[in-house]
């Protein structure tokens, strides 16, 4: 308890330079920290809006015979997108791994307090530089998570992509190789005509 008033008395008697100072710094990495998160929440939101552009793609070539042999692409196309913006997303929090440890290298010379709050988020950011699957990270990181699932999604999409290439889709048939095609839904039956 003593050493915690002894911490107040000291930041009481700091110089009101180093405060004002300290004010700004403070002020100007929350804008780069939101211009960081403000372009990570672009890169996501570009990954979601692609991944469900190529989802319904791939849906509708399967539902059109006549461009079965396009489905492969769609998803190598798919593990291509992932890979820049899993690389966009990597650059961006050794970004944001630099200014940590710059900030917290001025706060060193600026403040009489031992921890301060960018020392802390470095020391953090420490911890989970050495990848997900390393003994000494936080594995619940949002880095980290997005890292998985930038990765996971690569490899669904080359499985997904090779499986289509080296087994591509066949069409319904019939015993008598003659495609059924049904014309008319109503509630309680389809109206078959055969396609010669």
């Amino acid at each position: 308890m003593f050493n915690f008033f002894k911490k107040i008395f000291k930041s009481s008697q700091q110089p009101a330079t180093d405060l004002e100072s300290l004010r700004l710094l403070y002020s100007e990495t929350a804008k780069v920290i939101h211009i960081y998160f403000e372009w990570r929440h672009k890169v996501i939101s570009f990954y979601l809006t692609a991944l469900g552009a190529f989802g319904i793609l791939a849906g509708w070539i399967s539902d059109h015979p006549s461009f079965h042999q396009y489905l492969p692409y769609i998803f190598f196309l798919g593990a291509f997108i992932s890979v820049i913006l899993s690389l966009m997303d990597d650059v961006n929090t050794k970004t944001l791994g630099v200014c940590f440890k710059s900030v917290s290298d001025i706060e060193k010379k600026i403040s009489i307090e031992q921890k301060t709050i960018y020392m802390e988020f470095n020391d953090k950011y420490q911890k989970c530089e050495n990848g997900p699957f390393s003994i000494n990270t936080y594995v619940d990181t949002y880095a980290d998570i997005l890292s998985l699932v930038y990765r996971g999604s690569v490899i669904v999409c080359l499985v997904s992509g090779f499986y289509f290439l080296f087994f591509p889709i066949e069409l319904s048939s019939t015993p008598d190789n003659k495609c059924f095609c049904c014309t008319e839904i109503s509630e309680k039956k389809c109206i078959v005509n055969k396609v010669h």
